[in-house]
């Protein structure tokens, strides 16, 4: 599910209706705006449109602010100038840390902690990732490093590392439209073309981190009374096996899913389902560490 930022603008919303129009209308030109929208306010979890703004103005402009100390302390160790604004949430926390904001006299900085990034590591092998897409024409937000050199810094006890605020649109929602899937897949053989050399399965896809399946999740929240437990049990049995994987397997093929086991982490190879050990967004990249020769399929939008 889809979730607001920290400080959500009604305007980005309103655009990603239309875009999410656009990709309906491939499929059915008669679709209205209103259904659009009302299934966009489905996907961040709010019954109708008018839900979805209401909680849109009720966020607006209760980002959190930070003590004014770490912000002066990533300007200084990542060379970003002088501060002119105080640091203030951007998000939520993630699996990863959290993502903030940050202005100075030398423009605007995305600081995030990434202190629950799995395995611990240096971000050097992202980092060069990064920059090597980057050399390669895909637009992203550049990777800053400290004036040490060093890609993650420790600050009052948090891993912070440093981006450049790249202003962009609203996220996409699907289904999107065909030729917003073109110009993804022109980006991602962009991205499997750097080839970059990789020592192996970035451990968050390919090492379960919890011994608890879905059943025993799906039998756990009955046994709370969750009011979605009958949903999920009845789900669970027509999901593909998301079981990862933690034998070697021949590189050519998918063989599991990220450990988040997410349905936006599902991927289907040609010929049918089966599991792949990493997704764009959840753990390879972040590592850098890309399986090679592998083309993924289409992801699952929703889960049951």
């Amino acid at each position: 599910m889809k979730t607001l930022p920290d400080n959500p603008d009604l305007d980005h919303l309103r655009r990603q209706a239309k875009d999410l129009l656009a990709g309906l209308r491939d499929s059915d030109p008669t679709v209205p705006l209103a259904a659009a929208q009302a299934s966009l306010a489905r996907q961040y979890g709010f019954r109708t449109w008018t839900a979805l703004k209401a909680e849109v103005d009720r966020l607006r402009g209760r980002a959190d602010v930070a003590d004014p100390v770490p912000a002066q302390r990533i300007a200084v160790l990542f060379g970003l100038g002088e501060v002119t604004g105080p640091l203030r949430s951007v998000s939520r926390p993630d699996e990863v840390g959290r993502r903030w904001a940050l202005d100075t006299d030398r423009g605007r900085w995305s600081p995030r902690t990434v202190d629950d990034v799995y395995p611990v590591t240096d971000g050097e092998a992202d980092t060069r990732f990064q920059e090597a897409a980057a050399r390669a024409g895909v637009t992203l937000p550049a990777p800053v490093r400290s004036t040490a050199g060093r890609v993650v810094e420790e600050i009052d006890g948090h891993r912070w590392r440093v981006h450049r605020w790249v202003s962009s649109g609203p996220p996409l929602a699907a289904p999107v439209s065909a030729a917003v899937t073109r110009e993804v897949g022109e980006v991602l053989a962009t991205l499997h073309g750097l080839r970059l050399p990789v020592d192996g399965i970035c451990p968050w896809n390919a090492r379960p981190l919890s011994s608890t399946s879905w059943e025993d999740l799906a039998a756990l929240a009955a046994s709370k009374g969750a009011a979605w437990a009958g949903l999920l049990a009845a789900a669970v049995p027509r999901w593909p096996n998301w079981t990862p994987s933690t034998t070697s397997r021949p590189r050519n093929r998918c063989c599991a899913t990220t450990t988040s086991r997410r349905a936006t982490s599902v991927w289907a190879p040609a010929g049918g389902w089966s599991s792949w050990a990493g997704s764009t967004r959840a753990g390879c990249r972040r590592s850098g560490r890309w399986p090679p020769r592998w083309s993924p399929g289409p992801s699952t939008r929703r889960a049951g």
